[in-house]
């Protein structure tokens, strides 16, 4: 190909007029191939389950909204998720030890040993700490290490610490005194209170927004739930829900607020911009720990007592089925990738950029050959 200084843009010197929209054909082909992948990479990323702890542990897949593994003889209490999806931490509420779960199995890979009974339960966001909380020895939270399984620190705070989460960085950690009507702030470096938070009576289980800048947390025999301003530790609100509030999740933009009500069978959805419960819902009998999945779309509420799991779609806040899972379901953990199934995805906006580049550089080579009078 050379340049023509006449007035044509260029002329072709070997290649024939048949060969003109190979290069459009393959930049559409290529182009195609990756739009695919990138389809692909996406619904495999958001494919996820849900454990259920209880008398069992059970492993509910979303999309079938079924159980898909029971782990029989095992129960739990309170759940938590490494980051990478692969392990699963279980508390066992009446028993000193916690379970640590092979996700890819699912089996009990190992036992932790904890010197009572472990409550609450949370994992920095490098999964290199968990942290549980023990309610009956004055007041304790264990610091493990998860690489040796091995209890690596305990801070002593008083009282009778329960539910746990950390702030999105991992450098705080919430923990609930039900005991004392009080939440406590702790620097997860040194295990030093920076501050206690007055709440409403008998506070349980918490959860942080995405953004870390409120904490909401259950106040089971005031029937409210407070909401506490992280930049200043202060209640900003008290919200009135239904008796007995003992779970409590948030979406992932941070716009609602989901909580189950023990002895009222609903869950109150709070909205965060107004602080005031917007909808209430009918659930099963005894609803006890609830989660958002990953795509904020979908809630699930362990019903204790009628041994099922509720699905509420967010867009509606309507009851969309029930899932059968026996025995006394307790805790929803996060949601997970299957680690059977999860492969490290690229970022789909660099592809998607890619397959954008050679669907027009196609179409330019194209047009170049229509415009084209004639091949030498």
């Amino acid at each position: 190909m050379s340049f023509n200084p006449a007035g044509n843009w260029w002329r072709r010197t070997s290649i024939r007029p048949s060969c003109r929209f190979d290069m459009s054909k393959l930049g559409k082909a290529l182009a195609a191939v990756i739009l695919l992948q990138c389809l692909v990479w996406s619904s495999t990323a958001v494919a996820q389950n849900a454990y259920i702890t209880g008398s069992s542990i059970n492993l509910i897949d979303p999309a079938s909204s079924s159980v898909v593994a029971t782990l029989s003889g095992v129960s739990g209490f309170a759940i938590a998720r490494s980051p990478d999806g692969s392990r699963i931490y279980v508390t066992k509420g009446g028993a000193n030890n916690i379970d640590v779960i092979n996700t890819a199995i699912p089996s009990v890979i190992s036992t932790i040993t904890t010197p009572s009974w472990a409550q609450g339960i949370a994992i920095s966001p490098d999964g290199t700490k968990l942290y549980a909380t023990q309610y009956n020895t004055g007041g304790k939270v264990l610091v493990i290490n998860t690489a040796s399984n091995s209890i690596a620190a305990t801070w002593i705070l008083g009282g009778s610490t329960q539910g746990i989460v950390l702030s999105p960085d991992g450098a705080l950690a919430y923990i609930s005194n039900s005991t004392g009507n009080s939440l406590f702030v702790v620097n997860t470096a040194t295990g030093i209170v920076q501050a206690t938070v007055p709440t409403g009576t008998s506070p349980l289980n918490l959860a942080v927004s995405p953004d870390g800048t409120r904490v909401y947390v259950d106040n089971f025999t005031g029937n409210s739930v407070s909401v506490v301003d992280t930049a200043t530790n202060g209640v900003v609100a008290t919200v009135p829900v239904g008796t007995s509030p003992i779970g409590v999740d948030v979406t992932p933009d941070g716009s609602r607020v989901y909580v189950t009500n023990l002895l009222s069978d609903t869950v109150s959805v709070i909205s965060r911009p107004t602080n005031g419960v917007v909808s209430t819902i009918a659930v099963g009998d005894g609803p006890y720990g609830v989660r958002v999945s990953g795509d904020g779309g979908t809630v699930y509420a362990a019903n204790r007592n009628d041994g099922t799991v509720s699905v509420i779609k967010t867009g509606s806040n309507v009851v969309v089925g029930t899932i059968s899972v026996g025995g006394a379901p307790l805790y929803v953990g996060p949601f997970t990738v299957p680690a059977t199934s999860a492969v490290p995805v690229p970022s789909l906006n660099l592809y998607a950029l890619i397959a954008l580049g050679l669907w027009l550089g196609g179409l330019a080579v194209s047009q170049v050959g229509v415009h084209r009078k004639a091949c030498s």
